[in-house]
């Protein structure tokens, strides 16, 4: 089963990344926890604006919410050593004793694509211009008015001689000098 980048074979004695599960808003702690026992861990964020009150803020959110990614070599003593590390839930796996692994072309990519844990490329802020590439809209310019923690983007664009407010997937825009 290779479907979605995981692998259901256990291979003992070769290192590789592993999915654990941390409990609900124990991640940093987990994480903490993880990296005390020596252990390397990823847990990617992505950098998103937040509205509180009247104020917009630029915040982190994590790309895997209680998702933690750990490269090791896989033991009966490291299983159990994960499994019970205060604030983890345990390792994924598609079988009951066997973890799963994730596909080193996946943990590449993703890993590529960060600077520390912190996901950039094709970022959009508040207030930035962009143009629709996809559905009825195309080819039309519009500006960012907010962001969530889901990919999806408020625009603010012209139509019919007035403003008109949508929220549109971020696979749904470039920016406009694209």
């Amino acid at each position: 089963m290779k479907e979605f980048g995981i692998q259901k074979h256990f291979d003992a004695g070769q290192q590789r990344w592993y999915v654990l599960e941390v409990l609900p808003n124990k991640s940093t702690y987990a994480i903490k926890n993880l990296n005390r026992q020596g252990f390397h861990t990823f847990y990617p964020h992505f950098r998103t604006s937040k509205k509180y009150g009247k104020v917009l803020r630029s915040v982190l959110v994590p790309l895997f919410p209680r998702y933690v990614f750990v490269n090791t070599v896989l033991g009966g003593k490291e299983v159990r050593t994960l499994n019970s590390t205060y604030g983890v839930k345990g390792l994924l796996s598609c079988e009951a004793q066997n973890p799963s692994s994730v596909c080193p072309d996946v943990m590449r990519d993703l890993l590529s694509r960060c600077d520390s844990d912190e996901i950039s490329g094709n970022t959009f802020s508040c207030g930035d211009e962009v143009r629709f590439i996809s559905g009825p809209l195309y080819g039309r310019l519009a500006s960012i008015e907010s962001l969530d923690s889901q990919g999806r983007v408020m625009v603010l664009f012209q139509l019919l001689g007035a403003e008109n407010r949508l929220v549109v997937e971020q696979s749904a825009i470039v920016p406009a000098n694209m």
